[in-house]
């Protein structure tokens, strides 16, 4: 399956501060790379866990196979959800500058719709429960969060938003595929989509795929400008499902 190609992503590259670590970034850099998206994520994990009794509450005892599931599963990705938030600000704030990063609209406004368009999702009405629907919904967003957090874990402080270079990352589920944070992102989103079943949030979901599809090949350019064992790496592991893309 071949995509078409996206403009050439204009590359700024990092000059390396005399001094190392945190101390060298200047505060108006400081400000806007490191403190503002990490006071976003964590107060988006507090607003989670503020609603904790109502996320986390368990089934009653006479509830039926699907409420039951349907609890749980929601208890999984909820929790989930929350750890991921929490562990994005911490590597915010450690993590190293890059050494090559985007500029331009097009990669910083594919990385925003990728990472939050789906957002509206989660607070739009779901349609009525169904056993076979419910379930292969609540499947794709367990599996899609156990997927991105597995991907948040191997990326550790490699860790961006935008489309950035830091450290050339193989391991874990990236030796798999290219890009398993994604993947996991598209498999939670489209639970999602399938839980509230509308022609809107079709819309929304295919936006949201164009988006991080572009996001993806904006990534890949960076990383092979950046680093020269990419080419091999790009050879030997599929973009998104083994064997097939």
């Amino acid at each position: 399956m071949s995509s078409p190609p996206l403009p050439p992503m204009p590359i700024t590259t990092a000059t390396p501060a005399r001094s190392t670590g945190r101390l060298s970034e200047g505060a108006g850099v400081l400000l806007i790379t490191r403190v503002l998206p990490a006071t976003f994520f964590l107060t988006v994990a507090l607003a989670r866990l503020s609603k904790a009794p109502h996320l986390f509450r368990l089934p009653p005892a006479d509830a039926g196979a699907l409420a039951r599931v349907t609890a749980l599963a929601h208890i999984a990705y909820h929790g989930s959800v929350i750890f991921f938030l929490l562990l994005v600000t911490g590597l915010i704030i450690v993590r190293p500058q890059p050494l090559r990063k985007s500029s331009g609209w097009g990669p910083r406004l594919t990385a925003l719709v990728g990472s939050f368009l789906l957002s509206f999702l989660a607070v739009s009405p779901h349609a009525e429960p169904a056993l076979l629907r419910t379930t292969s919904a609540m499947i794709l967003m367990v599996g899609g969060s156990a997927i991105t957090v597995a991907a948040l874990l191997a990326l550790g402080r490699s860790f961006s938003i935008f489309p950035e270079a830091r450290q050339l990352v193989t391991r874990g589920p990236y030796a798999v595929v290219r890009h398993p944070m994604y993947l996991g992102e598209i498999l939670a989103g489209l639970g999602l989509t399938l839980q509230v079943l509308s022609e809107h949030a079709a819309l929304l979901f295919a936006l949201f795929l164009a988006a991080q599809l572009a996001r993806m090949r904006y990534e890949e350019q960076i990383l092979e400008r950046t680093f020269p064992e990419y080419a091999t790496y790009k050879l030997r592991t599929a973009r998104l499902i083994p064997r097939l893309y």
